[in-house]
């Protein structure tokens, strides 16, 4: 071992000088995740056009024009479940590392607490289903999907899924996780 460690040592003289590191996002990838995400608020009829881009000084993207961070709670949290969606998809489709599954909070929150004009866009769409549909269309053999905190997915998709419903009751059904 002594004579590899001093081996490495001599060898670390002809490393060249490092080069500065880059920080942040290249713009071909900003942009190719930005679609990546736009295709999948289109898959689940999120309203607008869904144009996305990534805004480097605010570290966030931009939908339809509009700061993704500025919209009501709901929407907030809808498209935060698109771009960790998108990040998962994103990292398998170009061979990066990712651990395969994505854990969502509450993602469906506009549904049951609009907060604001933003969130009311959503009434009356089909978002919730087409959402479910997607994640059991696209996320079943080599990925996973946990979901937290929501209501009940819609009757149509239940068969789909593996559910289970902590009840927080110690006489009905699972009280909690642990």
């Amino acid at each position: 071992l002594q004579a590899r460690l001093q081996s490495l040592i001599n060898e670390g003289s002809d490393v060249p000088e490092q080069t500065a590191v880059q920080s942040g996002i290249p713009e071909s990838v900003a942009h190719s995740f930005s679609q990546k995400i736009s295709s999948i608020l289109k898959q689940w009829n999120f309203p607008g056009d869904c144009l996305v881009h990534y805004d480097k000084q605010a570290s966030d993207f931009v939908i339809d024009g509009k700061p993704r961070g500025s919209r009501g709670k709901g929407l907030r949290a809808i498209t935060h479940a698109a771009v960790s969606i998108a990040l998962l998809e994103f990292c398998q489709e170009n061979g990066l590392s990712h651990p395969g599954f994505v854990v969502l909070d509450s993602p469906l929150l506009a549904y049951f607490k609009p907060e604001g004009d933003d969130d009311l866009e959503l009434e009356g769409t089909d978002l919730k289903e087409r959402f479910y549909k997607y994640l059991i269309d696209h996320h079943g053999r080599e990925s996973q999907v946990i979901i937290i905190g929501n209501q009940h997915p819609p009757e149509s998709v239940i068969g789909w899924l593996s559910m289970t419903v902590f009840t927080g009751n110690p006489n009905d059904g699972r009280f909690g996780l642990l």
